[in-house]
């Protein structure tokens, strides 16, 4: 049984662009189809639009099934807007803190009645998203990644990349002390062909403590490539592929995850899950602050 409150999650990250900057960067339809989604239309006051839509918004919606609206919005302090999200009449609040130096950004994700879980880290998943892509607009004029939510033939690809070296990226997914610090909970790796490979996650299914996630190494390249099983509750078992290509001090990180059944909604799940990973991974091999990991990792 479900003893946290899910009915709300935040997130915060310290950027070092002004306050006044990051407000504008909330606002502005321009900087917005940069870092947020491609599709906006924003009247910065209350009760204005604040309507995103398109492929990279999870789920997909049309311009016809969006509403969002402006419920809060007091200049370079606050912006909160209404949000429809998976059935539920939610509110994203997003405060900007003026520091000495830079600003605090905290989002936090207001949903209201949710007894879900899974809609709990949908919603949390998706903050590390907002919240690392608009530090990286802020410090590059570009996002970590905007991808679409919309992929076929059961196969999700994304691809980012990194200010760091390949080996760095490698030893962030096979060594277990690195891993805990931004993916999972207690990683267990025996790095070879067949080799125990785990996030140490589990869920509550059907009253029993159930393993998710990897269970075993099914290939490895050192420094190049990691493939591995993938099972979740009562999904079809897929596959996981991380490729790294690069040399010196910097490469690229695409992931491939195979195997759905055709599923819009799951699709969703895993773009937006994989995506906010990707995310947080990008600030820790590049030495800067992260996000704070969710509760069950």
């Amino acid at each position: 049984m479900t003893t946290r409150d899910i009915t709300r999650v935040t997130q915060s990250l310290t950027v070092d662009a002004s306050g006044e900057r990051v407000f504008t960067a909330l606002t502005d339809a321009g900087q917005l189809r940069t870092w947020f989604c491609p599709n906006m239309e924003v009247d910065p006051r209350q009760g204005g639009a604040f309507h995103f839509w398109g492929d990279t918004v999870y789920m997909c919606p049309t311009r016809e099934e969006v509403n969002q609206r402006i419920t809060r919005f007091e200049p370079s302090h606050t912006l909160a807007f209404s949000y429809d999200f998976r059935g539920i009449t939610s509110e994203v609040i997003v405060t900007v803190q003026h520091l000495q130096h830079g600003a605090e950004i905290k989002m936090s994700f207001n949903l209201r009645d949710n007894a879900s879980e899974e809609t709990f880290y949908v919603a949390n998943d998706m903050l590390y998203c907002w919240l690392h892509n608009l530090r990286t607009f802020l410090d590059s004029g570009q996002p970590v990644l905007m991808p679409s939510h919309r992929q076929a033939g059961g196969t999700m690809r994304l691809t980012i990349h990194i200010d760091g070296p390949a080996d760095d990226v490698f030893r962030a997914l096979t060594d277990p002390k690195v891993m805990d610090t931004w993916i999972s909970k207690t990683a267990e790796v025996e790095l070879k062909e067949g080799g125990v490979y785990s996030y140490g996650w589990s869920d509550i299914f059907e009253g029993v403590d159930t393993p998710n996630g990897p269970t075993k190494i099914l290939r490895f390249e050192p420094g190049r490539l990691l493939e591995h099983d993938w099972f979740y509750m009562e999904e079809t078992p897929t596959h996981v592929r991380w490729e790294i290509q690069g040399s010196g001090g910097s490469c690229t990180l695409k992931i491939t995850h195979s195997g759905f059944v055709e599923d819009q909604k799951l699709m969703s799940n895993y773009v937006n899950g994989w995506s906010g990973f990707l995310c947080v991974l990008k600030s820790l091999i590049e030495g800067k602050p992260m996000t704070k990991k969710h509760p069950d990792q």
